[in-house]
């Protein structure tokens, strides 16, 4: 009988561990950046806005290595937040509504009539 070798009677145990608050807040938190796709509809002029807002080389040159990263972090958001803009949802007026209901008193009458204003949140299409 070889004893290196294990038998048929070998227990194998794992322990899996999910951290679900994690994955939770992955499908709840949305990303800050579109998508590939939505962003590959547009890249022509993603990548002219790009080379237009990078086009001070000099500027750049002179900029120690942090000032860098954060100008072209900044510039890589802003383009991508100017190119591949989302249509809000609710409007304006809406907003301010909203806004108003939620600093009143949930049982006063000022509260019933402004939430009945705010019926359909959602802006028309």
């Amino acid at each position: 009988m070889d004893l290196e070798k294990p038998g048929p009677h070998t227990v194998v145990r794992a322990c899996f561990r999910f951290d679900i608050k994690q994955e939770r807040k992955k499908l709840i938190e949305k990303s800050r950046f579109p998508t590939i796709d939505h962003l590959g509809a547009r890249d022509a002029e993603y990548q002219a806005e790009i080379a237009r807002r990078l086009q001070p080389e000099e500027k750049l040159i002179r900029m120690d290595i942090e000032q860098l990263n954060q100008q072209i972090k900044s510039i890589v958001a802003s383009t991508t937040e100017k190119i591949c803009t989302k249509v809000r949802k609710l409007t304006t007026s809406t907003v301010v509504q909203m806004d108003q209901r939620r600093g009143l008193e949930k049982g006063t009458e000022e509260h019933r009539t402004l939430n009945k204003r705010v019926k359909k949140p959602y802006a028309e299409t």
